[in-house]
């Protein structure tokens, strides 16, 4: 085994990971042969793979103080095994990961390299969410001739879970497609939360990962996703996850290309195998190679031997050794009824979760959205009306204008918008949608930070977070007719910012996407506006239904708040500070009604923010959210299906610690800050 250490190359000033090799006093001689040889196939091969982004290097490797030891490129992150608990990270975050790393994979691949103990352990993510595979102890060079799939104790190496059926019968024709099953295994686990094959032994995991067809990821699925999202991953877990190799992915390349398929909300179409295997019948064509005479001896031995003994002892012998087996198949017997009633169990409450989902997904069916009635709509014109914003929640309204499409980029430091600025900024499209006909649609957009998108007040599509992009979709059945649109963007810093938006009829395979004629407005309510950013320029207009922070009730840890004012808008906003770890703070929010809500807090982001536990009359909301950020901002939080009690409701913060980056304001303040703006629900 290894362990690893954090070290500094003193001759180039560089941090390195240190692996040294350790074993243990009471290996014996063999082991510690094999384990001598895995570490130095590590540095071997590893060194002779081409740099890749996302395999972790290898420097150099050498024996010091009488131990091997290899030194590799550091990166800050997280085991992909402990990345994917995180509260913040999504599905999507997590296919597109194991879609970069099948990529790595397919280079480590084409570079004649398998790896062989492919996990999410051996994966490390980094905080911009860039996986980087290691641990190439277990690899081979494509064509090597020595067995290296079993040690010298005769077992299969790798981690039961995630091994193949023909590593775990220990053939040697192991190939790329070894790490294609392995990849397979870890989509199922992203899907369902485990493995597909499970048992209280390793060798029990791989006969039945041998012999077993693979479970539906659909029936165990933990996230809520359309048929046809769940359906196209699922196809693609029992492509990668086939027994036979030739029925699996050929390389890592296509599996991650269908991978990106379905992040684009494309149709994936895989040619899955079939589940049920066929038994064979038993045939006496095997001894028709066996020579007449052959046979014919084999016949008289058997006649021979089931005859009775004279001998007094060998007959009793022979009774226990018939009352041994005996006991040895009512053994089995039990075993095996054991064994059967806990596969019947596992597929019963399989069949209830299958139900159970079913009934969910048929309570979230989409309700059919009704054309308004628009008194002037002879008189409506294409496009939208587009208004942006300074500031990341529509504090100051600097440009209007008539958008025809739904499709805008931007890169730092150039204005989003003629002489506006790049960055901390808020845009809204509103206008009419016209549908040719009734039918369901599907919406696909592509932010680069945070997107909503409202039809008739109904939200479609929601990613209200920052930093947090990629692809979203949404469903819609809409009535043929014309339906209210408003579509909103958030952009903090960064170097890109933008949105582009594309609709079509869901239920059409290959259907072309909608023009954008299908966008119109009133103009009637569009008057052109363009100014610059400036304090007086501020909406200082309540906003709807928002429950004012500082005139919340403060039902613990009012010595430690203040309110201060706030310029983009006439109302203040209540701070959080003097505080130290674990305080907490509670207030007191409510509720029109009882039910579950989409709660929405505008919180302070800045340099000395910290970060907070969220919980609502108890449940947390969330379970770490980090605050800071270099530039000072409010920025609404969205918490769905929050649970609230009509009247009095508690919010409550607990602060947990604080990001490596915060800096205080003034030496000696502290970055355990939090602050509020307001709250609203919906």
């Amino acid at each position: 085994m290894g362990i690893v250490y954090e070290a500094l190359d003193a001759a180039l000033g560089r941090r390195v990971a240190v692996k040294t090799m350790i074993l243990s006093p009471l290996a014996n001689p063999e082991e510690a042969r094999t384990e001598g040889e895995r570490f130095l196939r590590e540095a071997q091969l590893a060194a002779q793979l081409p740099k890749h982004p996302h395999i972790v290097g290898v420097y150099e490797a050498g024996v010091i103080q009488g131990r091997r030891y290899l030194a590799m490129e550091l990166v800050e992150g997280k085991p992909m095994s402990e990345w994917m608990k995180l509260e913040s990270v999504t599905l999507k975050d997590e296919v597109e990961v194991l879609r970069k790393v099948a990529l790595a994979v397919h280079h480590a691949h084409e570079n004649n390299v398998i790896h062989r103990d492919l996990k999410p352990a051996n994966i490390l993510v980094d905080p911009k969410q860039e996986p980087h595979i290691t641990d190439f102890g277990l690899a081979k060079m494509v064509g090597q001739n020595t067995n290296l799939s079993l040690t010298g104790a005769g077992m299969v190496v790798g981690t039961p879970a995630y091994v193949s059926p023909e590593q775990a019968q220990g053939l040697k024709t192991t190939d790329r497609r070894t790490d294609v099953y392995a990849l397979g295994v870890m989509l199922f686990e992203i899907l369902t939360g485990r493995h597909p094959f499970q048992g209280d032994t390793a060798m029990e995991i791989m006969m039945k990962a041998a012999k077993n067809p693979v479970p539906s990821a659909t029936s165990l699925m933990q996230i809520r996703l359309t048929p046809v999202q769940s359906k196209g991953l699922d196809d693609i877990c029992q492509k990668a996850l086939a027994k036979k190799p030739s029925d699996r992915y050929r390389d890592a390349a296509v599996f991650a290309g269908d991978l990106e398929k379905w992040l684009k909300g494309e149709e994936v179409k895989v040619v899955v195998p079939t589940r049920r295997a066929t038994a064979k019948k038993p045939s006496w064509r095997i001894f028709a190679g066996i020579p007449a005479g052959l046979l014919l001896l084999i016949l008289v031995l058997v006649q021979v031997l089931s005859r009775p003994s004279a001998d007094p002892g060998e007959g009793e012998k022979r009774r226990a050794e018939e009352l041994k087996l005996a006991t040895e198949r009512r053994a089995q017997e039990e075993k095996f009824r054991v064994e059967k009633e806990r596969l019947a169990s596992e597929r019963l409450a399989a069949e209830e979760r299958a139900k159970a989902a079913e009934r969910e997904l048929e309570s979230m069916k989409t309700p059919i959205l009704k054309a308004v009635d628009v008194r002037n709509a002879a008189q409506l014109k294409p496009g939208l009306i587009g208004e942006y914003y300074s500031g990341t929640n529509f504090e100051m309204l600097l440009h209007r204008r008539i958008d025809a499409d739904l499709k805008l980029f931007w890169k730092g430091p150039n204005p989003a918008w003629p002489d506006g600025p790049g960055e901390m900024v808020s845009i809204r499209w509103r206008g009419y949608l016209r549908v040719p006909q009734k039918a369901p649609y599907a919406f696909q957009a592509n932010a680069y930070e945070g997107m909503r998108l409202f039809i008739d007040d109904v939200e479609v599509m929601s990613n209200w977070n920052a930093k947090v992009g990629g692809a979203e979709i949404g469903v819609a059945v809409l009535e043929q007719g014309l339906h209210t649109l408003a579509l909103e963007l958030f952009k903090t810093n960064g170097q890109l910012g933008g949105l582009w938006i594309t609709w079509k009829r869901s239920n059409e395979p290959g259907a072309a996407l909608m023009d954008p004629s299908h966008f119109l407005h009133d103009p009637t309510g569009h008057k052109p506006l363009n100014r610059k950013a400036a304090p007086e320029l501020a909406d200082r207009k309540s906003l709807p239904g928002a429950q004012e922070a500082e005139s919340l009730r403060i039902l613990e840890g009012a010595s430690s708040t203040g309110v201060l004012g706030f310029a983009a808008r006439d109302k203040g906003f209540l701070l959080w500070g003097k505080t130290k770890l674990n305080d907490r703070l509670v207030l007191q929010f409510d509720a029109p009604e009882a039910g579950e809500k989409v709660l929405v807090l505008a919180l302070g982001r800045s340099k000395n923010s910290g970060t907070v536990r969220i919980a609502v009359n108890g449940a947390v909301a969330a379970e770490k959210l980090d605050l800071y950020h270099p530039i000072s901002h409010f920025l609404e939080h969205e918490f769905k299906r929050v649970a609230l009690r009509k009247g009095a409701n508690d919010l409550e913060f607990t602060l947990i610690g604080s990001n490596p980056a915060c800096v205080e304001w003034t030496k000696g303040d502290g970055v355990l800050k939090m602050s509020m703006d307001y709250l609203r629900m919906r």
